[in-house]
């Protein structure tokens, strides 16, 4: 069974527990045929199948009733929903304070360094000095960043 907030005192109680249908705050007895989800406040009658027209049943009345049903009206409200909703208000608000700090709060945005590796191919053996001389050289990047304004420069080491 739930628990209920008793409409006089505001405590909760469980309807498990041994004192119960009687308030731990306020000793009102919570078993009363206007705490009952069967019983119509407009009526004034108890509208379970069994139970109507068995005894006198009043908004004050606590008959002896094996059907009583807490209605909405003291049922409590489930304190994990509570917590689930605060939980989620506060992960929201910490995932968009991190991304308004990564966004601001870093200052510009710093490029990711490339890998470049550098393959050159050449054939030494049908090099003469003071002749032209082939090379093949490939520039490539093994890394995701992008990469503009590679130079290749000529030296003449040797002469």
């Amino acid at each position: 069974m739930p628990q209920v907030i008793c409409p006089r005192c505001g405590r909760v109680n469980d309807t498990r527990a041994p004192e119960y249908p009687f308030c731990l705050g306020c000793q009102d007895n919570l078993a009363r045929c206007g705490y009952c989800r069967w019983f119509d406040a407009a009526t004034g009658l108890c509208t379970h199948p069994i139970v109507s027209g068995l005894f006198e049943v009043s908004e004050s009345a606590t008959p002896p009733c094996v059907y009583h049903d807490p209605s909405d009206r003291v049922l409590a409200r489930r304190p994990l929903l509570k917590l689930v909703v605060v939980a989620t208000a506060i992960a929201a608000a910490a995932i968009l304070l991190f991304g308004l700090a990564k966004l601001g709060l870093r200052g510009p945005a710093v490029p990711e360094q490339a890998d470049l590796g550098l393959l050159v191919e050449a054939d030494y053996e049908g090099a003469v000095v003071g002749e032209p001389y082939t090379v093949t050289a490939v520039v490539y990047n093994t890394s995701a960043a992008p990469v503009t304004g590679v130079r290749l420069k000529s030296s003449n080491c040797c002469r």
